[in-house]
């Protein structure tokens, strides 16, 4: 019980970590689904698209050219990481 518990407070506390550098990064980030919609922006992210609060770009679908491959790849860990440049839309129909 005791590793457990020492495990689960660990857990708390490093997703306690990812979440404060996810909130604060100065730049913009974005969690996506495999589809390539957006389910969690920051707060970096939104003021860049000029929307507030990251509930208004759930569900949207950044121009990424996210291929399927990609994902697939990044799922199953052959690939760690994807690094890429976005266009944000911005509300009126211009992107950034």
């Amino acid at each position: 019980v005791t590793d457990r518990v020492r495990t689960e407070a660990a857990l708390r506390e490093s997703e306690a970590r990812l979440r404060t550098i996810f909130d604060a990064a100065p730049l913009g980030i974005a969690l996506l689904d495999e589809a390539g919609r957006v389910l969690e922006a920051n707060a970096a992210l939104t003021a860049i698209a000029g929307v507030p609060g990251g509930p208004a770009l759930r569900g949207t679908t950044l121009d990424a050219a996210l291929e399927e491959r990609v994902f697939a790849a990044l799922h199953s860990g052959e690939m760690d990481a994807y690094h890429t440049t976005l266009r944000v839309p911005r509300p009126g129909g211009d992107a950034v």
